[in-house]
This record gives structure tokens, sequence and C-alpha cells, in this order.
């Protein structure tokens, strides 16, 4: 990077620009509302990097992570229905989202 002023030029290391991640799915889907220790893969590209990825507001546990994949176990809902799933690393934050199901009435 080089910066110049009235004063004269200089450079000042490098800028890196970072490709935009995206998300292109999540497996499975769905998942009980109570949670489970099911793995979720999460599919996209430029996703190394990943450091957090939230379920709604619910931060899920990160397995591992690849350019194409993030796999985690998910934490449980308050109730069902679907929420966002979003992943942030330092390309930015995509999204994309999964539904907590009812469990079984006994």
């Amino acid at each position: 990077m080089t910066v110049t002023t009235p004063g004269g030029t200089g450079s000042l290391g490098f800028f890196y620009y970072m490709p935009l991640p995206a998300l292109t799915g999540i497996s499975p889907a769905a998942g009980p509302a109570a949670g489970s220790d099911q793995e979720i893969v999460i599919t996209g590209r430029n996703l190394a990097g990943a450091i957090d990825v939230y379920f709604g507001p619910t931060r899920a546990v990160i397995q591992s992570v690849s350019d194409t994949q993030v796999a985690v176990r998910a934490a449980g809902a308050p109730g069902p229905g679907g929420v966002a799933v979003t992943v942030t690393g330092p390309g930015g934050m995509p999204s994309g989202s999964f539904t907590y199901l009812s469990g079984p009435d006994i």
C-alpha cells in the first residue's frame, strides 16, 4: 500500500482482498428443537478461517473447517421453527437457514 501526502510518498505493507464467502447448503436442513449430537455440515466456498457459527442467537460448536465445509454441532432451541445460520469469518458473514422440529408428543 502506498500513501502520498504533501510531505512525500511512503509504503506500508500490503493489503489483501479476501474473497467473499458463500453458503450453498446445510445438511441436514432440519433437526430436533431439543438438540442432538448429530453433525451438521454447512457447505459453500471461501469458508476457511470461519471462527463462529450461529443458529439464530445460539452459538454452535465448530467441529472442523475447510474452504468448502464447516461441520458443527448445534445446540437446542427454545421451540420449533426456522432460524438463520450465520458463519463469521475473515471474508464476511454469509447466512442460510435451519429448521428446528418439534419432538414427538408423549
